[in-house]
């Protein structure tokens, strides 16, 4: 009843106390054919390959897409996906979860595979409030149409510099920091005064220990377009909602202070100082001078 309510948090604690009571009371009655007869503990959640687990892992899916947590939310779709390969409604999510994440490419594959199969189901609970009590399948189109056009529209530079900005950070939070440094460059490239790619590129070097480049654009960033813009998604959850130039500003003092720190433990280190070359390999000390 919580879930039909669309208060997911309820059903999820529900179902969490529900699967935990190891009672062998038998299903008699139940609004999903696949239940009666089954234990209620199982399914109440013990079952981890029946639709009924499919639903519960969209119920949880769509509860952190409600919080911005689209990639932990498609962490929780694959998983049901692996259990469902053509489920309409884990589709249409998957599409919406990599929507969220700027990958609109992705998102329209999924949401193509969600239109395709063909499911007459209405929509009970889900992420966007208009999709409620419509077509799965209406849904999906609709959701076809609209990442079509966007991908077709949106090519001004701002667009394509936020959606560079936030498949960086998704990249990020997927620790594959190559790809994001290629799309944060990139969305430099394109706008190279704007405050989020600056600091997005500020955080990279800094988790690449490259400190000096790190106070460089976090530097800039304070002072850069659109500096009092809220950050979104992150990969540091405080940063979620404060002015992007205040963000900047905090880890450029972080990273200065890391600095200091640094420098004064070189200063008490008498060891020969260790030589290295551009690639960052460590050369041997030489008394010769340069030629």
């Amino acid at each position: 009843i919580s879930e039909l309510e669309g208060d997911l948090e309820k059903a999820q604690r529900y179902y969490d106390l529900a699967s935990a009571n190891l009672s062998e009371a038998i299903v008699d009655k139940s609004t999903s054919k696949e239940a009666e007869g089954q234990p209620v503990s199982k399914v109440a959640g013990h079952n981890e390959t029946g639709p009924l687990q499919v639903n519960r892992l969209n119920v949880e899916a769509i509860s952190l897409l409600q919080k911005d947590r689209a990639i932990e939310a498609e962490g929780v779709l694959l998983k049901a996906l692996d259990l469902q390969p053509n489920n309409a409604f884990t589709l249409n999510n998957l599409g919406f979860a990599r929507e969220k994440q700027g990958e609109l490419e992705s998102a329209l594959s999924y949401y193509v595979r969600a239109a395709n199969a063909g499911s007459e189901e209405s929509v009970i609970i889900a992420p966007n409030k208009d999709w409620r009590g419509k077509s799965i399948t209406k849904i999906a189109e609709r959701n076809v149409a609209k990442v079509r056009e966007l991908l077709e529209t949106e090519q001004s530079v701002e667009a394509k510099v936020a959606r560079l900005n936030l498949r960086g950070v998704s990249a990020l939070n997927k620790n594959n920091r190559v790809a994001a440094r290629g799309f944060f460059q990139e969305a430099i490239k394109l706008d190279p005064n704007n405050a989020f790619s600056l600091n997005n590129m500020g955080y990279v070097s800094e988790l690449d220990n490259d400190r000096e480049s790190a106070n460089y654009f976090y530097a800039k960033a304070k002072n850069a377009d659109g500096n009092g813009e809220s950050v979104g998604m992150a990969t540091r959850r405080a940063a979620e909602g404060r002015p992007v130039g205040a963000v900047a500003d905090s880890n450029e003092t972080v990273v200065s202070s890391q600095m200091e720190r640094d420098l004064l433990a070189k200063r008490r280190n008498k060891a020969p100082v260790e030589l290295k070359t551009r690639d960052l390999s460590s050369q041997p000390p030489s008394n010769r001078l340069p030629q």
